[in-house]
């Protein structure tokens, strides 16, 4: 399983992925800029209370992506990317 966390500024990117998502038959989220990698952090968190209530098999393999643009990477979201990067929390940021 995949989920893709969709956030940012790169406006036409993101209407992109948007559009595309529902055609990928993977679960997504569209999240407003400044709280992408807040989300990303969730949904990890999520998935390893999952699978430590055995819901969700160990070996799925189950992927955390965030699309951010600069305002979600170095500017309004910068707290809570750190935050994310602080607690160790296991995702792919582009």
């Amino acid at each position: 399983m995949r989920i893709l966390a969709a956030g940012g500024n790169d406006k036409e990117l993101l209407e992109d992925l948007v559009r595309q998502a529902p055609k990928l038959s993977i679960p997504w989220l569209h999240v407003a800029f400044e709280n992408a990698a807040a989300v990303a952090s969730g949904v990890e968190t999520a998935q390893r209370a999952l699978r430590r209530r055995n819901a969700l098999a160990s070996e799925k393999d189950v992927a955390v992506v965030v699309f951010a643009g600069d305002g979600g990477t170095y500017d309004i979201g910068l707290q809570a990317l750190s935050g994310a990067l602080e607690r160790g929390h296991r995702f792919l940021f582009v």
